[in-house]
């Protein structure tokens, strides 16, 4: 009774050694590096995305990047990172048993807003034009990761994030040093700073009814009213109306799930948009 277990044993050893072996000969890899295209400079956390496939991956702090274990074939390859404007490589082919090298050079998409005047009491010759730099980061930056509010902030130039603990803790921003009390923060054009001082947890604002995050730094807008000496963070969230709805479920490290589900409509001349957001993560 047991030399017929021992063969079939072996049978089933000598069929996953072949199937390992056909598997290894017919994939390849792809590497390369990612830069700043106006300073040159290498850039951290880029997602790196194979069209239409789970492959994927991030550069580290030089970076370079690779994707292992890819089937032979031609790809589409997309690099994207928040404050940056998407590249895209067409036409990637790869080759069994070889390293396809591919190279990426990112825009930055910094915006400066135009100039207004301001002749509300002032003399004419005194008039002057104030300027606002603000970076703009749109939902299709992040709606696809399982990443919280803080998190997206993070890599935009200028901002750091205090956090008192791992996600979904209390997390206040700075920019340019500044303290948390001095950044204000909106949402929809309403302040959340308490009026007595202090700064805003954003660990508590989910991220899926949010249509973009208006970073401004330097002078403030008129429409703040010039608040903010450590600069203002305008959170804008998706208008009731349309007729669209969206789930996802993602995934991250750390255990960390996340669920969403998103849905507008109207009715006559009646607009509603319903929200749900769900976050656990092992920390």
């Amino acid at each position: 009774m047991v030399k017929p277990f021992s063969c079939a044993f072996r049978s089933w050893v000598l069929v996953t050694l072949v199937f390992s072996t056909a598997w290894a000969q017919s994939v390849g890899r792809i590497t390369g590096t990612i830069k700043d295209q106006a300073t040159g400079k290498p850039i951290h956390s880029v997602n790196i995305v194979v069209k239409g496939t789970g492959f994927g991956a991030s550069s580290n702090k030089k970076g370079q990047y690779a994707i292992k274990d890819l089937p032979v074939g031609e790809y589409t390859l997309i690099a994207s990172h928040i404050g940056y404007k998407s590249a895209t490589k067409l036409h990637v082919k790869v080759r069994i048993n070889q390293t396809t090298k591919v190279d990426f050079v990112l825009t930055p998409t910094i915006i400066q807003l135009p100039g207004s005047s301001v002749t509300a009491l002032l003399p004419s010759e005194e008039a002057e034009r104030s300027h606002a730099f603000v970076a703009v980061i749109r939902a299709e930056e992040f709606e696809s990761r399982a990443v919280s509010l803080p998190e997206v902030l993070a890599q935009t130039a200028g901002v750091q994030i205090k956090k008192l603990g791992g996600l979904g803790s209390y997390s206040t921003l700075s920019v340019r040093g500044t303290s948390g009390q001095q950044v204000r923060v909106y949402l929809d054009g309403v302040a959340l700073n308490s009026a007595l001082g202090g700064g805003v947890n954003l660990g508590n604002i989910p991220l899926s009814n949010v249509e973009r995050i208006e970073v401004y730094k330097g002078t403030i807008p008129t429409k703040f009213g010039g608040s903010g000496l450590g600069g203002v963070v305008h959170i804008v969230t998706k208008r009731a109306g349309s007729k669209v709805g969206s789930y996802g479920l993602k995934s991250g490290t750390f255990g960390t799930h996340q669920g969403s589900v998103f849905f507008s409509r109207s009715y006559k001349s009646f607009n509603y948009l319903a929200a749900l957001d769900y976050t656990e993560s092992d920390n």
